[in-house]
């Protein structure tokens, strides 16, 4: 696998028993990798074109497009009134799961039925190409190579283009007990919205043994935006490549500054309040001494703040009673910080949000 490549150009070699060389391109860069692939064959999809041009459609008055592609709305009723047309004939997405659920619409509509619910319902009911190709959470697609390739939703990239905080957590077949059993090799990835206070699932992609059947438990998240926190709370039966969903999700776990089990006992609102506060004391502390955060805006894990401060913006959250008198504690990281809050907000005592404060 190359990822990030493109081909930029290849050599026929003379002789059939020679090897066919590939010269390789990223796609990032806009220039050659410097790698060249011998291979024995090589083999280039460049698109699949309908077989409409000597069906006479144009004497029925049924416009195409300059690929052959019949054009239809979005009821799937062409340019000819009362003749529809489904399937591989409209172009993308071309696939027979998509091809089914077309001709299935086509004969809804030429009967007369018509969906009453509302409309982001209906939006969904729409089944012509450009309906299909705008929701990129509407149907997964399965690539049959070796090894497989599917997805579902938005990748990490496409997600943060539009303008989505996205994070990203990996999962690799390796790290799963049918992994290391069977040797496999792959992965998959899970995103998440992380402006979301719940961190709705958005994505899935996968490459590796058995992807094209993981992707639809990843499509029952994707289309229900299924939280972070219910798929590390799922429990898979042993021993299945599911867990890979699971060990995705603790990694975007991980990497977040406010993490589930904070989001779960606080508003966003609160979290941020309790980010600027902390570095409202590192700054008191350091005599307005500049704080240098890193690119991510994430406070850096060697800043610290005394306890009395942390008791202090406790208190103004409403989390210790301002006439509880504080029992002392060491200084605290920014992860203490919020374990400490995280637990006066259970209902802890102080002493005992200190105690497990420290154990972060």
């Amino acid at each position: 696998l190359r990822f990030d490549t493109v081909v930029g150009e290849f050599n026929v070699p003379p002789a059939l028993c020679n090897p066919i060389g590939i010269q390789l391109i990223s796609s990032s860069k806009k220039k050659r990798t410097g790698e060249t692939l011998e291979v024995d064959m090589y083999l280039f999809a460049a698109g699949r074109i309908p077989n409409t041009a000597d069906m006479g459609l144009d004497k029925a008055g049924i416009q195409i497009d300059d690929r052959g592609r019949v054009m239809v709305d979005e009821n799937l009723e062409t340019s000819a009134k009362n003749v529809y047309a489904a399937g591989d004939v409209l172009g993308p997405p071309g696939l027979a799961s998509t091809g089914i659920e077309q001709g299935t619409a086509a004969v809804s509509a030429m009967f007369g039925d018509v969906y009453e619910g509302s409309e982001a319902e209906k939006g969904s009911l729409k089944f012509d190409p450009k309906s299909y190709l705008s929701a990129p959470d509407r149907f997964p697609i399965g690539i049959w190579t070796s090894p497989e390739v599917s997805y579902i939703g938005l990748i990490k990239d496409k997600a943060l283009e539009q303008g989505i905080q996205a994070v990203e957590g990996r999962a690799r077949y390796a790290d799963t007990t049918r992994g290391r059993v069977s040797r496999s090799r792959g992965m998959l990835k899970l995103v998440v919205d992380a402006e979301q206070r719940d961190l709705p699932v958005i994505g899935v992609s996968i490459f590796g043994e058995d992807a094209c059947e993981l992707v639809h438990y990843g499509m029952e998240l994707v289309q229900s935006k299924r939280s972070l926190r219910k798929v590390l709370e799922a429990t898979h039966a042993a021993v299945t490549y599911h867990e890979l969903y699971k060990v995705a999700a603790a990694d975007i776990d991980s990497q977040l500054e406010f993490g589930v089990q904070l989001r779960q006992v606080f508003t966003m609102e609160t979290l941020n309040s309790a980010k600027e506060a902390f570095l409202d004391a590192v700054k008191k502390n350091r005599r307005g001494s500049k704080i240098n955060t890193g690119d991510d805006g994430k406070i850096p894990k060697n800043l610290t703040i005394p306890y009395s401060d942390a008791e202090d913006i406790a208190r103004s959250l409403s989390l210790m009673n301002p006439i509880d008198e504080g029992v002392g504690g060491p200084e605290f990281t920014f992860c203490q910080f919020l374990e400490f809050l995280r637990q006066l907000r259970k209902g802890q005592s102080s002493s005992i949000s200190v105690r497990a404060a420290e154990l972060v």
